[in-house]
């Protein structure tokens, strides 16, 4: 076997591990959703749609030039995977569960320093640090959201920046 091989299918392992873990959270786990954040982008799917091209082109690129079946199989597998992470990445709305927060990647409750909703551009963010990060994680609010997120944090014991 190529390395090609190998390096292929070990993209489509962990691009399937990422599709598991969201589709996990989501799905098998509902019970645990406290809250869910909408995100209201006005060119979210202009976005969604040119950050597409980069799975297609892997996808037409492989299956042009790749000789091997094998791979030309992995390669369509690995870009499809690609296109649905991307897909939870830009159209997915972040979660607040019992034990963490956050879109595709999840962030453990555990984790989070502190917590607060910022205005920007006249729009609310929620502000979140996690322990031994220097940079901060933001997330759209709509103004209904506010209220119920400080809420839902403040019950999993996430202190309140001061």
């Amino acid at each position: 076997m190529s390395s090609n091989f190998y390096s292929y299918s070990l993209l489509v392992f962990l691009c399937s591990m990422v599709i598991f873990s969201d589709s996990r959270r989501r799905i098998l786990n509902k019970e645990d959703i406290r809250y869910r954040i909408k995100e209201e982008k006005k060119h979210k799917h202009l976005f969604y749609a040119l950050g597409l091209f980069v799975p297609v082109v892997i996808m037409v690129s492989g299956l042009l030039f790749e000789k091997s079946l094998l791979i030309k199989i992995l390669i369509f597998i690995m870009s499809v995977e690609m296109g649905i992470i991307w897909t939870i990445i830009q159209l997915g709305d972040t979660l607040i569960t019992k034990d963490s927060l956050g879109k595709a990647w999840y962030t453990r409750i555990s984790t989070i320093e502190y917590f607060d909703v910022l205005r920007a551009k006249d729009r609310p963010y929620l502000v979140f640090r996690k322990a031994k990060s220097r940079r901060q994680e933001m997330v759209w609010l709509s103004e209904c959201d506010v209220k119920p997120v400080m809420e839902h944090l403040r019950a999993l014991n996430i202190s309140l920046k001061k």
